[in-house]
């Protein structure tokens, strides 16, 4: 019942369940998973537990007998020991055949707790390596970052320190090698030393931590995951104490502005315009005595250079997804001078409503004469807000003139919203007796929106 490993963060949790007298007991006993809901609140022991009892209690007294007997007399127990971590990793993975696989985690920090004990600092590291974890389970409960996310940013920092892929011609090689690959075969002198990595390690979940509710951080990362890659690269200048909003904003915006481009575009990350021209970047985004003036001038003309202005501002008039909503919501705040803020629940809205009892006659009051015609309209970003869930939710399909103009105690509409765009819809029409949003209403917020969006851009 004793679990000694590094990576188990719940050591306690067997023991807990086997010394219950009871259900109950058990269940009132064992952890519970912050930010979780119903039974993801619980460990995966508890589950287990929870699946096995369950299954039991439908059982005869006779059944649950022969079950018994069969575990007593039919299987067995096989106590494996090995003292060299690549021969455990061997046999693990070869008798495991049919099971999980070992993640790259699990085998490079076997390999770290090993270099540990011969430097006689097993002890210490298994004290790091669990605040590591407490600090990345905080990060993976809100889908920031797990421990192969963090590894993986080390690896790209570390590259672009030592110049690894860029040649002596000055070209860039963006091929990437795997985790476990690059920490136990091409660079394993970075296992040697356990603790640095372990506190290089900390310190990129630490910065992660201190920003992660930054407004700017969170629409980052509505954005391509692999935005974070290069955003660790800048943060790696820094101590998560040293960091403000103010001293990454420049580099969020550069960064926002280069995927914002990615997401309206039909080419992929991989394409060299991003992929290639990021590697590169990063090289100048991990030197801290380079300045951000010269980060943010490769930004601008990088994407002077390789896209036009009325490709981008055609795309934009034509998208139909909803990342670009929080961007807009965004850029609105911004050319009015006010602070950004993204709610913890909050809602894209449409308009003009995607469905509803109302819809056929909210189509005709829109000027739209088909339902081809509604279709394309209703997904353009003019017809598109951010709400909180508990408005949004609240005004459900109703027609406009009712989601301008009604605040009442038991339903909110845009009138109790924090968010700038819906704030300026109600100050645009609170003085009209039956306001309508026809189709012009949105081909012209969609063309503002489009402006807004090319400017940032360019």
């Amino acid at each position: 019942m004793r679990n000694e490993s590094i990576n188990e963060t719940y050591k306690t949790e067997l023991a807990t369940i086997l010394s219950s007298v009871d259900f109950i007991e058990a269940e009132n006993s064992v952890k519970r998973i912050p930010h979780k809901q119903k039974d993801n609140k619980f460990t995966k022991y508890f589950r287990n537990f929870k699946f096995f009892f369950n299954k039991l209690s439908d059982f005869s007294g006779s059944k649950v007998n022969l079950f018994s007997k069969n575990i007593l007399e039919k299987c067995e127990i096989i106590e494996i020991r090995s003292w060299q971590v690549e021969q455990a990793i061997t046999m693990f993975n070869s008798l495991n055949s049919d099971g999980m696989p070992l993640l790259d985690a699990d085998i490079i920090s076997a390999q770290l707790y090993s270099e540990a004990e011969k430097l006689n600092q097993s002890e210490k590291f298994g004290e790091e390596w669990k605040n590591l974890l407490d600090v990345i389970n905080i990060l993976d409960s809100q889908k920031i970052a797990d421990i192969d996310t963090i590894l993986m940013q080390y690896m790209y920092i570390n590259r672009a320190r030592r110049k690894e892929y860029l040649s002596d011609k000055g070209s860039i090689d963006v091929t990437t090698p795997g985790l476990r690959r690059y920490y136990t075969e091409i660079n394993k002198q970075i296992l040697s030393e356990p603790l640095p990595l372990c506190e290089e390690l900390l310190e990129i979940a630490e910065c992660w931590l201190k920003i992660k509710d930054y407004p700017i951080i969170k629409l980052l990362l509505k954005f391509n995951a692999n935005i974070k890659l290069y955003l660790s690269g800048y943060l790696s200048r820094y101590t998560a104490e040293e960091i403000t909003e103010a001293k990454i904003k420049g580099i969020c915006e550069c960064l926002l502005r280069l995927f914002t481009v990615l997401e309206l575009v039909d080419i992929g990350y991989s394409n060299s315009k991003f992929k290639t021209f990021l590697f590169a970047e990063n090289i100048k985004l991990v030197d801290k005595n380079i300045d951000i003036s010269e980060i943010e001038f490769d930004f601008s003309k990088h994407i002077t250079r390789s896209w036009r202005t009325d490709d981008i501002q055609n795309e934009a008039l034509e998208y139909d997804k909803n990342i670009l909503v929080f961007l807009n919501e965004y850029l609105f705040r911004k050319s009015n001078g006010a602070e950004f803020v993204l709610a913890e629940k909050c809602e894209i809205e449409h308009i003009m409503p995607a469905s509803g009892k109302n819809r056929p006659q909210i189509r005709l009051d829109a000027d739209i004469s088909d339902e081809g015609e509604f279709l394309s309209f209703m997904n353009k970003l003019g017809n598109k807000i951010l709400l909180e869930e508990s408005i949004n939710k609240s005004i459900g399909n109703e027609w406009f003139r009712t989601k301008i103009q009604t605040s009442v105690t038991d339903k909110s509409g845009y009138k109790d919203s924090k968010y700038a765009v819906a704030a300026a819809l109600v100050e645009e029409y609170k003085e009209k007796m039956k306001p309508y949003w026809l189709k012009d209403d949105i081909s012209n917020a969609t063309n503002k929106i489009a402006q807004r969006i090319l400017e940032f851009v360019f």
